[in-house]
């Protein structure tokens, strides 16, 4: 026969026994009776509210296990011995697992002879371990940004913000600038894209809208555009440019950006390729 030990509160032990009492039926046997009815019947014969404890394992509930670890990899052996027995049992095995052989049998020691600590030095434990949870995780959300997210966010501002700060960023680093080029597109890197692809463009662009955004652009842009047009569209899309008269800097720019997005969206699905400076040496 099967032999389990518990240890309940001194209070409810007392009740308990108070109940045993003037039942006549002995406290073993109550207990008996209940483990019975839960094993039979596979389920609680009453409700039950659970209060959940606000320590350890709901505190690090949501913690990435790889920070956790690195923070418990300096903790000791009994510290560590308490933070993972109050984890579910998946997440201290990832833990558990991440250290030493001679250590996990260490924990494993420790945990196996039972005992803790107190409520104030467990808090303690707690806020420590926590403090250092975040310093770590600080740490790593400080390595995050680099050129990458600078080009994500340049990308997505607009084509006017873009050509005005562009030259600031320039002057404070070369580098910051040249590197950045590599992985952006502005109107004026119509110049890198070969022949076809512009062609391409061209037919997904409303003529009225490429006349505008032409307006005050380098002449090697525009060359770029008529060469790769029939002449009586070239002619006609001079025609519409003077047309047009003068057009506000913030209209002009709005149009520019409408072409360079229909160019990002080509690059994306792969119909066209922009030959970025020290992007592409060969092609084949």
């Amino acid at each position: 026969m099967a032999k389990i030990e518990f240890e309940i509160d001194d209070e409810i032990a007392g009740k308990l026994g108070e109940f045993a009492s003037s039942t006549g039926i002995p406290v073993e046997a109550l207990c008996s009776l209940f483990v019975r009815k839960v094993a039979f019947e596979q389920r609680i014969p009453f409700e039950v509210s659970v209060k959940r404890k606000s320590f350890l394992g709901e505190s690090f509930r949501k913690t990435d296990p790889a920070v956790l670890s690195r923070v418990l990899q300096s903790s000791g052996d009994s510290v560590c011995a308490s933070v993972l027995s109050s984890l579910d049992s998946g997440m201290a095995a990832k833990l558990m697992e991440s250290f030493p052989v001679e250590r996990q049998a260490n924990i494993f020691s420790i945990m196996s002879m039972g005992g803790g600590f107190s409520k104030s030095v467990m808090e303690a434990i707690e806020k420590s371990v926590l403090s250092e949870v975040v310093d770590e995780q600080n740490k790593e959300s400080a390595s995050t940004f680099d050129i990458e997210s600078s080009a994500r966010i340049f990308s997505a501002m607009n084509y006017n913000s873009c050509s005005r700060v562009l030259p600031f960023i320039e002057k404070l680093s070369s580098e910051t600038f040249t590197e950045l080029n590599k992985r952006i597109f502005m109107f004026e890197d119509i110049v890198l894209l070969d022949d076809r692809s512009i062609q391409i463009v061209l037919r997904e662009v409303d003529q009225v809208e490429l006349a505008k955004a032409l307006k005050g652009a380098d002449s090697e842009v525009c060359d770029k555009i008529y060469r790769n047009m029939s002449k009586r569209a070239a002619t006609m899309l001079k025609e519409e440019m003077e047309f047009l008269g003068p057009l506000s800097i913030k209209d002009v720019y709005e149009e520019r950006e409408k072409i360079v997005s229909v160019i990002r969206r080509l690059e994306e699905s792969g119909d066209i390729v922009i030959a970025r400076p020290g992007e592409y040496e060969d092609f084949i």
